[in-house]
């Protein structure tokens, strides 16, 4: 294992109905000797609701999963039944969501909880939490960037398209940030785009992906392209390389 902070999550199930009965996570740090650590176990969270498409017609909910990711690190998944309800066991913590299916087109567009928004803040759950009423709002009205990139005139191939929110408060979402390879001719697509404001920048492929960075668009904002995406929108755009800071 690397230095570095690390969550560890423990989660007990139910041998027979393969059902979460208790939830442990503890932070911890690693440096460079081995690490003990003792993990309460408590009862997990629940998280109940259920999931609408905002589409014409709407759209099926099949091979959709919704997914509560904790700030924490760990993750659970819900599937959503055909009349659009979900149940989640989760290990307490913040919790954002998120989707998981086929189609980059479909996203959180709403999520509320009993009342509040949750859109895009997390949802704080603790130890035997259960919370009944959230209704998650889908949406399919998602854009597509695309775009080449050039250095000294010529295709520029093997760069990273980085498509980061304007808005701070987005960037810690998965789902606002899209990053596409450039082919050999320096073209990239970035489809899924949620409609809002952007900066975009084409940049070398980073085993870390320092791009992901809270801090990365501000620090590079000069060699930005801004950009905004409206709904169902197909843009292009060119770009050359940008000097990372």
């Amino acid at each position: 294992m690397f230095p570095g902070t690390y969550t560890l999550v423990i989660v007990a199930k139910d041998d027979s109905k393969q059902q979460i009965v208790g939830v442990g996570s503890r932070t911890l740090q690693v440096v460079d000797s081995d690490v003990h650590v003792t993990v309460p176990i408590g009862k997990p969270g629940e998280v109940r609701g259920r999931a609408t498409v905002q589409a014409p017609g709407g759209a099926s909910l099949s091979d959709l999963q919704l997914v509560l990711r904790s700030l924490e690190g760990s993750a659970a998944r819900s599937s959503i039944d055909a009349s659009g309800n979900f149940d989640f066991s989760i290990v307490p913590g913040h919790q954002v969501f998120e989707l998981l299916g086929p189609s980059k087109k479909v996203y959180v567009k709403q999520a509320r909880c009993s009342g509040q928004n949750y859109t895009t803040e997390p949802l704080t759950i603790q130890a035997g939490q259960v919370v009944n009423s959230c209704d998650v709002t889908l949406a399919t009205d998602t854009g597509v960037v695309n775009g080449s990139v050039s250095k000294s005139g010529k295709p520029a191939a093997g760069m990273v398209a980085v498509l980061v929110p304007q808005r701070l408060g987005l960037r810690g979402i998965g789902r606002y940030t899209l990053t596409a390879m450039t082919d050999a001719d320096g073209h990239f697509q970035l489809e899924g785009v949620i409609p809002g404001d952007y900066f975009l920048f084409a940049v070398p492929l980073d085993i870390n992906a320092h791009y992901f960075a809270h801090d990365f668009a501000d620090r590079n904002q000069s060699d930005a392209q801004s950009i905004s995406v409206k709904a169902n929108e197909i843009r292009v755009v060119s770009l050359t390389p940008t000097t990372q800071q």
